[in-house]
């Protein structure tokens, strides 16, 4: 453990990503003597931190603390709750693509924003469509009311700009909350059943390894059992225990 602990700390470094709540416990933690010390003052800074206000700094350094302590999948799941807060954080790509190697899983599927569905919703958050939205619905209004004072013909293919923008930002944010896959994160190996239910067959014999990322597609039994779609298109059923949603 205590090899896993020096080789995760030589690949986050100690620094924290910003000045965030628990850095005195983080850095007490990292100048500890023993591994004990470390582990207490670790754990009193994932206190903190999980209980400060959500952002993409406070999701890396939970991410951080979680693989200084072994836990390599709980940082998986804290950095793709970044990643999703700050699309192009780059930082965040680079821990979590670090992170995903050093906990022995496939690298993950690269985004192309130039591919055939040029996919540039997938590069903003939530927050930043729904300013731009916010932005262009104001502009939009501006232009149609400087037209019906002063007609001027340069501000029809403007406003017919303007509300194309809006219509599409408007159906990014529609299908961000409606059409787009629930995705969640195996915090510890799963086994990935043909039915919801523990005593039925494997739909493989080996588990799900932890940090795996998954598309949820419905749940079973009150929740119980959440029915998923691995990257290799192989669907089965987790006991919800074993995997958190990226919310």
């Amino acid at each position: 453990m205590k090899l896993l602990l020096s080789f995760l700390f030589l690949i986050f470094g100690g620094e924290l990503f910003c000045a965030d709540p628990g850095q005195e416990a983080y850095i007490s933690g990292l100048q500890a003597k023993t591994l004990y010390e470390r582990k207490a003052d670790l754990n009193q800074s994932l206190k903190v931190l999980l209980e400060a206000y959500p952002s993409a700094a406070t999701f890396q350094n939970t991410a951080h603390a979680f693989a200084l302590l072994s836990e390599p999948a709980w940082g998986i799941y804290y950095l793709y709750r970044a990643q999703k807060l700050e699309p192009r954080n780059v930082a965040v790509e680079t821990q979590l693509d670090q992170l995903i190697q050093a906990a022995h899983l496939p690298p993950r599927e690269k985004l192309n924003p130039f591919g055939p569905l040029i996919r540039w919703h997938q590069l903003l958050s939530a927050g930043e469509k729904f300013i731009l939205l916010l932005l262009s619905l104001v502009a939009f209004f501006l232009a149609a009311s400087l037209w019906i004072w002063r007609q001027s013909a340069w501000l029809v293919p403007l406003m017919m700009v303007l509300g194309a923008v809006a219509t599409l930002l408007s159906g990014s944010l529609l299908y961000e909350r409606y059409g787009a896959p629930l995705e969640g994160v195996l915090v510890k190996a799963a086994a990935l059943y043909r039915e919801p239910d523990g005593k039925a067959l494997l739909v493989q014999d080996n588990p799900l390894p932890a940090g795996l990322k998954l598309e949820v597609l419905e749940e079973k039994e009150d929740g119980k059992w959440l029915k998923v779609k691995t990257s290799a298109g192989e669907y089965g059923y987790v006991n919800f225990r074993a995997i958190r949603l990226i919310d």
